[in-house]
């Protein structure tokens, strides 16, 4: 009789449907926490959070990739477990947290890691690690062109490289001197002394004639100055039509201390984000300070006229501060920037792909990855046309916007036909602030 039972169970289990198990996918999140750009670091970690709650759970209010239903559908439900590590902004801890979430945590992914270039460049010794591990990198926010020229089969950059955002700056003032009329003929470049700023400094380099831009002085100085006087002094001489500038948050602080003690402002200053877009700089400089500051970019609020989610996603990420402790209330919050914004969408980026693999396997997600390609057509918060990857892993879709510090807000001033106001010029003199 037993034996019958256990032979007509057997039957049933057989014939009863299988019902699949979710697979979670392990990420591996590197930034630095700690460090110089410790705060930028945080923020970026914060929206990578967000992303992955919004992914994770179900919000069908939102009209957002993968909000309507919890999981991701390829994964059968599965959800991003995030695994989060310091880097300091240092190289040689970058490698080794590397080693460490593969070998020991077991990350399927890893997103990171802001640093291209600072302190002998935290994202590509951990995107070497990942290489040679054939575990899948994206990288959300490094813009070093070196980065997509290794050959590597491994790396993603979501985000544009620094060769599209100096191809931006010179289309905008070039623009401003043709359409607009404006005197601009002479440049003034100002960086720091890493291979982030030397990186910058060979791009602006290799396109200025071509625009047919003169660069009359080049300034690079350490990148942690305290002391700027003997630069600004020469800055001052120059008497160029645009001050260029490639800066971390401390450096152009001391950079706007500086001008104001010497009572100088360039005509134009066209920085490349980082310290010119970042809330810190803004919140310790002072927008009265910083204002008539342009930058590239890749998020301005006033982009919500034409996108809703970008209103949506920003005041999402003001009350997910107050629920983390960072702020006790929302009105307090920072607004998303261009660097809080690209980490949270490599995250959808990994979404999208790991729906496609219906894996987390690492080459059927590598396989996606490189297939993918998703048209933005208001899903996404930065004004890419999408996310579709080269051969080297660039996202050939990734483009920039120019925005103005106005009355303290980052407005969007080029493309003209999108801006949300003219630009200010010249740059307001210290005496009329």
């Amino acid at each position: 009789m037993k034996k019958l039972l256990s032979s007509l169970l057997a039957l049933v289990m057989l014939a009863a449907p299988v019902m699949a198990l979710a697979a979670d996918c392990q990420v591996g999140v590197l930034y630095p926490l700690s460090g110089n750009v410790a705060t930028i670091g945080q923020m970026d970690v914060l929206a990578i959070e967000l992303a992955a709650e919004i992914i994770n759970n179900e919000h069908p209010e939102l009209d957002l990739p993968f909000a309507a239903e919890a999981g991701i559908p390829g994964l059968d439900g599965g959800k991003l477990v995030l695994s989060v590590s310091d880097t300091q902004g240092n190289a040689e801890i970058g490698q080794s947290e590397a080693e460490r979430l593969i070998e020991e945590v077991g990350v399927d992914v890893i997103i990171g890691a802001y640093n291209s270039a600072y302190n002998s460049a935290v994202t590509k010794t951990a995107s070497t690690v990942a290489e040679r591990s054939e575990i899948p990198f994206i990288n959300a926010d490094s813009t070093s062109v070196d980065l997509t020229e290794r050959g590597y089969e491994w790396f993603f950059r979501t985000a544009p490289h620094d060769g599209t955002f100096i191809e931006d700056s010179f289309e905008f003032l070039s623009s401003l001197r043709d359409e607009k009329g404006l005197d601009i003929q002479t440049l003034a470049l100002f960086h720091e002394d890493t291979e982030y700023g030397a990186k910058l400094r060979a791009q602006i380099e290799e396109q200025a004639p071509a625009y047919g831009f003169d660069i009359v002085e080049n300034i690079s100085y350490s990148q942690n100055a305290t002391n700027l006087s003997a630069e600004v002094m020469k800055l001052k001489e120059t008497n160029a039509d645009v001050l260029m500038c490639g800066s971390y948050n401390s450096d152009a602080i001391l950079l706007y201390r500086t001008m104001k003690e010497q009572n100088w402002a360039p005509k134009l200053l066209l920085g490349q984000r980082a310290g010119f877009t970042a809330t810190e700089t803004v919140e310790t400089v002072g927008a009265t300070d910083m204002n008539d500051t342009l930058s590239t970019n890749l998020f301005a609020l006033d982009l919500s006229v034409t996108n809703p989610n970008v209103q949506v996603v920003n005041d999402l990420f003001k009350e997910y501060q107050v629920e983390k402790g960072f702020v006790s209330d929302a009105a307090s919050g920072a607004d998303m920037n261009d660097a809080y914004a690209r980490a949270f969408t490599a995250v959808f980026a990994l979404a999208y792909a790991l729906d496609a693999a219906g894996s987390t396997e690492n080459y059927a997600v590598q396989e996606a990855l490189q297939g993918l390609d998703v048209a933005n057509e208001g899903q996404l918060i930065v004004p890419w046309s999408g996310i579709r990857f080269d051969e080297s892993g660039q996202n050939v879709l990734a483009g920039g916007i120019i925005t103005q510090l106005i009355d303290g807000a980052f407005v969007t001033v080029y493309p003209f036909e999108s801006a949300a106001s003219e630009v200010v010029y010249p740059y307001t003199p210290w005496s009329e602030r």
